[in-house]
């Protein structure tokens, strides 16, 4: 980091850059450093293969060490931006080989840390109109019996456009059941259902499995 300092110090762009008036880019920061950690299989735990649609580096990284195939989609940002019918195509598409898809959404998340309000709003209302919504109306008239657990990895507070530690509502639907229940997917209904003390155990639930 301190070579990179040097070397960049007075580089002809950050120079071009301190003349315009702008800050210099005269260093590199090295985060997060560190070593693969070993997770279960996938495969092994839940006998499924699946795939991470994703723009964010993160989210692919943790598929692939549990066995996921990483899917990139052109156009995709991470920001409000973002191709979102691209994700959808793709979900869509892996969902044809593959029993699970873990289809992730980051804008929200982004929007929030920017302090912008009108553009988390936004995020949320297309992730229902462009995602969640065409996606359930392809596996309906598909006549495929399905499961979707739809959640928030996180909850990030617009008042301090950090993330909190909070629990967060989720939502797991079954096309086979009506359980008559209906009602919108936000906090106040979330926390009308189940508590779970660890989020590990989500994926069980979602595969029936505890």
């Amino acid at each position: 980091m301190r070579l990179a300092n040097r070397i960049l110090e007075h580089h002809p762009v950050t120079e071009k850059r301190r003349q315009a008036r702008k800050l210099p880019a005269n260093g590199i920061w090295f985060w997060a450093q560190g070593t693969a950690v070993e997770l279960p299989s996938f495969r092994g735990q839940y006998g499924l293969d699946g795939a991470v649609v994703s723009a964010v580096p993160l989210c692919h990284g943790i598929g692939v060490l549990r066995g996921l195939e990483m899917v990139e989609v052109e156009g995709a940002t991470g920001e409000l931006d973002t191709n979102f019918e691209g994700k959808l195509e793709a979900t869509w598409a892996k969902l044809q080989q593959y029993d699970f898809v873990c289809l992730h959404l980051e804008a929200p998340d982004e929007c929030t840390h920017n302090g912008d309000l009108p553009g988390k709003i936004q995020a949320i209302e297309w992730l229902d109109s462009r995602l969640v919504s065409p996606l359930l109306k392809r596996m309906d008239a598909a006549g495929t019996d399905y499961r979707i657990l739809l959640l928030s990895d996180h909850k990030t507070l617009t008042v301090t456009r950090g993330h909190d530690g909070d629990p967060v509502p989720y939502l797991i639907y079954d096309s086979r059941e009506n359980t008559g229940r209906g009602g919108a997917y936000d906090e106040e209904n979330g926390a009308k259902g189940p508590f779970l003390e660890c989020g590990d155990v989500l994926l069980d639930k979602l595969f029936q499995k505890g």
